[in-house]
């Protein structure tokens, strides 16, 4: 499941771009970002690294398109059972802050 801030009708463009996707949803009023303790910000010195993961992105070829929602809403990694257990958390401290894929994996294995 993803989970965006931006409005409903960027919502359906980024469903229509990501075809296949199982549940994807938006929450303008952050709701589940303040739930799950998600960062707002820049992320303050930490936010300095940031320009690496973004100069690191553009040359492999990323491109930032028109931004839709807060852009200084962190995002985050959960997995969580059915019976809301959660058994893998990372939030973002700043852009470019991104998850551990294999420990994602292993987490989402656990289950």
């Amino acid at each position: 499941m993803i989970v965006g801030n931006g409005s409903v009708r960027a919502l359906g463009r980024f469903a229509d771009m990501h075809a296949g996707m199982r549940t994807i949803l938006t929450d303008p009023e952050k709701s589940a970002y303040r739930a799950l303790g998600l960062m707002h910000g820049m992320g303050g010195l930490k936010g300095l690294s940031m320009l690496g993961s973004g100069v690191r992105a553009w040359r492999k070829g990323h491109r930032q398109e028109r931004v839709q929602g807060d852009p200084l809403q962190q995002g985050g990694v959960f997995v969580i059972t059915p019976g809301a257990q959660e058994v893998y958390a990372h939030r973002s401290q700043t852009a470019g802050d991104h998850a551990d894929i294999a420990e994602v994996l292993q987490a989402v294995q656990s289950l």
